[in-house]
């Protein structure tokens, strides 16, 4: 309900009143399951998440999070799984280009904050080309074949 009902005196307008008695026909009379609204609250402090990340990696200073090994200027080396995958990733123009340096993969897949997410197949070298690439915050999705696909840490593309 609005603010205007702040004192309980007050009386409710018919579509509030309306509004009452459709969500208790909803509801029912059963009482809520304990711990549900801590439990909800707590999901509540997790909707905002995906902006705060954003805000997080859109800072000029934002470094190429697990990355491993010195990457150049425009370059990210990524090793997953206890080093069962490694690759090394580029930002070439409006591509995001890479070569699986070990590892199996069938497919990779570039999930870009606010965007579609691009899919791309690596070929039989371990490279993969994911073309155009919208900027911002991302990570790939490493496809190895097991249906459970490997996931980077984020990086500003």
């Amino acid at each position: 309900m609005s603010d205007e009902h702040e004192h309980e005196d007050e009386p409710l307008s018919e579509a509030e009143e309306r509004l009452l008695a459709d969500l208790g026909r909803v509801v029912g009379t059963e009482p809520a399951p304990a711990g549900l609204v801590a439990r909800a609250e707590g999901l509540l402090a997790y909707a905002d998440l995906e902006r705060e990340l954003v805000e997080l990696l859109d800072s000029a200073a934002a470094e190429p999070a697990g990355s491993r090994g010195v990457p150049s200027a425009d370059s990210l080396i990524f090793e997953l799984g206890s080093g069962s995958v490694s690759l090394e990733l580029r930002v070439r123009g409006d591509a995001v280009v890479g070569q699986l340096l070990d590892g199996r993969l069938v497919a990779v897949t570039l999930q870009v904050i606010g965007s579609e997410a691009l899919t791309a197949p690596v070929d039989a070298l371990g490279r993969f080309s994911l073309s155009p690439a919208p900027r911002g915050p991302a990570r790939l999705l490493l496809d190895d074949g097991t249906g459970r696909p490997l996931a980077t840490d984020w990086f500003v593309a």
